[in-house]
Formats: structure tokens, sequence, C-alpha cells
């Protein structure tokens, strides 16, 4: 496989950060081992190598980066963040290492994932597994690029080294958005980090399936162009899952209109604006004919029928905006 140069890997993991909302400083050397990046406003160590095949004498499952960099650098500086990154351009998804467990090996040292992480990544946004490595049991990651802000997050909770193996492996189950597996910890600050973490790999996920199984495009106009969003049909905080029956890909514009009740999806699939809705609101005839404009007949719908949105709750979404 071709390999990225250092300015092509810089740019992917600055525009997948500043789609994601993340303020990236705009000046840094993309050559150097590490970048210096200003991150959110914050200064950031960012290694980022290209993932490749292991070698000849590795399980054809496994990939790895080679930590090539000048020989007095190390991974990890104490009270300064580093990201330790790897990038696949096949399966264009990120790998991401705890620089904890990885303090200064040598500068051609190597760090593994398996391609079967990297393929749950892709279906899923982020997938996590332990890896057994001399300072003990760590947490890798790998995620899709429209998950970098989560990932951001969720690395900076992973626990050090000397953390025992119970514990990390609650924290990859939480990495990949799994519900079980609390059992490990006690009631207090670790046990609501983990469910901090879940939270937001689940959301993640469901964020990724939605808009993989619409094609990237809004279920009510069509439009595509890297900008759309995972609309609950019933909120989360009303008791809603996150089934991907319970899930519409949408433009943020529709999406807001769509949580709001100013658009519904009627039985028979075909998009509703809710004049009644928008003139309680008193929004004007004008603004409520440009509503209209560029929504299709129907709401376009996934190619499995399995996925399609649940037509119990598009009626109860319906019923609370007072359509019947």
């Amino acid at each position: 496989m071709a390999l990225l140069t250092p300015t092509q890997l810089s740019e992917i993991l600055v525009t997948s950060m500043e789609n994601a909302g993340v303020r990236v400083g705009a000046s840094f050397d993309p050559a150097s081992r590490p970048m210096e990046l200003q991150i959110d406003d914050a200064p950031v160590r960012v290694f980022l190598w290209n993932i490749s095949p292991g070698g000849a004498s590795r399980s054809p499952d496994e990939r790895r980066v080679q930590t090539r960099r000048p020989a007095s650098v190390p991974l990890f500086v104490p009270g300064r963040r580093t990201l330790l990154l790897g990038y696949h351009d096949q399966f264009k998804a990120f790998g991401g290492w705890d620089p904890r467990f990885h303090p200064n090996p040598g500068v051609s040292s190597s760090l593994q994932v398996h391609v079967s992480q990297l393929e749950e990544a892709v279906a899923n946004g982020m997938a996590a597994r332990t890896r057994n490595v001399d300072l003990g049991i760590e947490v890798v990651m790998a995620f899709v690029p429209g998950a970098i802000r989560t990932y951001l997050e969720v690395a900076v909770k992973l626990p050090p080294p000397g953390t025992s193996a119970a514990e990390m492996a609650t924290w990859a189950r939480a990495g990949s958005g799994e519900e079980d597996g609390e059992g490990a910890l006690p009631t207090g600050p670790r046990k609501e980090a983990v469910r901090q973490v879940r939270i937001k790999v689940r959301d993640t996920r469901f964020r990724a399936t939605i808009s993989r199984i619409y094609g990237g495009r809004c279920a009510f106009c069509g439009l595509g162009a890297s900008l759309i969003e995972a609309a609950h049909i019933m909120g989360v905080g009303e008791g809603g899952s996150d089934e991907v029956t319970n899930g519409v890909a949408l433009c943020p514009n529709h999406h807001a209109a769509f949580d709001k009740g100013l658009l519904l999806v009627g039985e028979d699939g075909r998009i509703i604006v809710n004049r009644r809705r928008l003139v309680d609101l008193n929004v004007s005839k004008s603004e409520i004919a440009a509503l209209g404009r560029g929504l299709l007949a129907k709401a376009r719908t996934p190619a499995a029928k399995r996925f399609h949105p649940d037509a119990k709750l598009l009626a109860t979404h319906r019923e609370r905006w007072r359509i019947a």
C-alpha cells in the first residue's frame, strides 16, 4: 500500500478536527516529530504516522506504526499532553495509543492495532481493545475521522499504567460503547467517568451508523456534503434508544426543524410541513414557503428494511406536535 506523506497526514488530521468543531492552530511544521499544535487553544504534542502492514513474521490481522522520530525525542513528557496516532488510508481510520505506556521506545519500535479493530471502527465509529505491553495493559482506540472529538475527550480519561486488568477491560468495553462491565469499579468518580465515556461513544456509534446506512445524505432533501447529522426520533432524554430505527439522517437545518416539530413524516413517508406549529410560532408565510422548498416528496430510507425508522416512533413524533 502507498504511504501518505507527513503533509498529507497532517492535512487529514487537521481537516478531521475542524470538521468535528475542534479548533486547531494554523502554524506548525507537518514534518516535525512531534508536531506542536494548538488544539482548542491548548498546546499538544502530536505524533502521527502511517498505519502499515506488520512484518513477515507477524499475524496477517496485525497492522502497526513505526515510531520513527529523532532519537532524543521521547513519546511521553510528564505534564505535556501528547497524542500518539496512526492513520490507515485504506480504512480511512485512525489508531490511538496511550503515550504513558510507551514513554521512550526505540526510534523504530512499533505500535500495533488489528485489522478487525479498524473494521469495527469503520462500521461503528469507534472501537477499543486492550493490549498487553511492557508497562501493563493498554487501551488501544480506533476511530473514524468524524469521531475525533470523542476520541480527544475519551483519551484524557483513560487510566494510567498499573491499573488492574479487570478495570482496563471495563474501560475498553466503554470505549466501544458496550453497556456491561462496571463490576470492576467501585461507586464513585471512576464509575461515573466510565459512564460518561460510554455515553459519548454510543452517541458516536449512533451517528456513524445512521450516516452510513443513509449513504451520508439527508433523508429530507438529499444533501450530502459531509454535513449529515443523526437525529433521534424520540430523544434519549425522553426514553428514546440509540437503535438505528430511532434515527434519521438529516442536514443541520432539517435536523433542527424536525426536533422542533416544524417538519414531520407521515404514515406514507411524506414529509409534512407543520403549518399549524409554524403559525403558532408567528412564522411568516414567506418563511414557511422557504422551509418547504427543496424538500423531497417522501423521506429517503435505508436500503435494508430492518433499518427503516420505526413507524410507531414517527407516529408519536407527529402526535407530540399535534398532527394526527
